[in-house]
């Protein structure tokens, strides 16, 4: 994934890993940043999986996201 792959459009899912797959909730994000940085604080707040899909279909499984968090440079809250 590159730099510009980050400013793509992306959903995240969030499964939560001790009740049935059917409380999954997914939100849309404007960025793939985005996107991660609110599964940063969704894994930070509970026992959950992360999911993000790009809109161009690329999966980020919950091992990517959790093993790129550190990697990927975040905007500041409030910048772009």
């Amino acid at each position: 994934m590159t730099c510009d792959d980050l400013d793509q459009a992306a959903d995240l899912t969030i499964w939560p890993r001790a009740t049935p797959a059917r409380t999954a909730r997914s939100l849309p994000y404007p960025s793939v940043r985005e996107a991660l940085r609110a599964a940063a604080a969704a894994l930070d707040a509970g026992d959950v999986q992360t999911w993000i899909v790009t809109e161009r279909g690329d999966i980020l499984s919950p091992r990517w996201i959790e093993a790129n968090l550190p990697a990927v440079p975040l905007p500041l809250p409030g910048r772009a």
